[in-house]
Parts: structure tokens; sequence; C-alpha cells
């Protein structure tokens, strides 16, 4: 079982036939409780946030350290691909808003990002 933190959902992260997909709304709290519990990411999540900027500003929305947010940036900038298989789970930190701007570490007026649960 894996616990991936990304930016977006496809179905082309699945691999297997005939999979539940449960999908839950957290708030940054409880996100932050999932991801880091002792302050620092768990050291069995997987990162998978596919963009740097977003990536810096999800580690700042979950008062990251500094070291975790770029250990963070450093992956993000490999794109890496996501395959998930029975009883994993991806933390979604959906960014809403205009497009972020080169180099941004807090979120732009007007923009949000929500954190969904999903669960195979």
């Amino acid at each position: 079982m894996a616990m991936y933190l990304v930016n977006a959902f496809s179905l082309n992260m699945l691999s297997g036939d005939n999979l539940t997909v449960k999908v839950r709304k957290l708030t940054v709290d409880e996100a932050k409780r999932l991801l880091a519990p002792d302050g620092h990411l768990a050291s069995d999540v997987v990162l998978a946030v596919g963009h740097a900027d977003t990536a810096r500003v999800i580690g700042a929305l979950l008062s990251l350290p500094e070291a975790d947010i770029n250990r963070m940036v450093e992956v993000a900038q490999t794109r890496p691909t996501v395959k998930m298989a029975g009883r994993d789970k991806a933390l979604v930190a959906q960014y809403i808003g205009p497009r972020l701007p080169e180099g941004a570490t807090k979120l732009p007026e007007g923009a949000r990002i929500e954190f969904f649960l999903v669960e195979l």
C-alpha cells in the first residue's frame, strides 16, 4: 500500500481492473496530519506533484519544513508518473485559480488549494 502526494488525479493513474475509487474532501489540518503527523513529511509518502511552483505553494500551505519543500520541488522537476493499485491512497492537492506566477511561494489572490483523499 502506498500513499502519494499529487496535484491532480486521473483515471490514467489506476493500475488494474474493476477498482473502486473513494474520494473524500479534507481540511488543510486533516491533510497535514495525514502527510506530516510529526511536522515532517512521513517517510512513506511518495511525492508526485508535477510542478515546482505548485510544490512550493502546497508545502507552505501545509507549513512543512524547508527541507521537505525543497525535496518536493526537486521531485516535481522530474514529473513522476503514478500508477496506483489496490489499497493505495493519494492525497490530491487540487489548485484552483489563475495560473501560478513563475517562482510562486504562496497562493495568488482568488486562488485556493482543496485537498482530497483518494482511496482504492
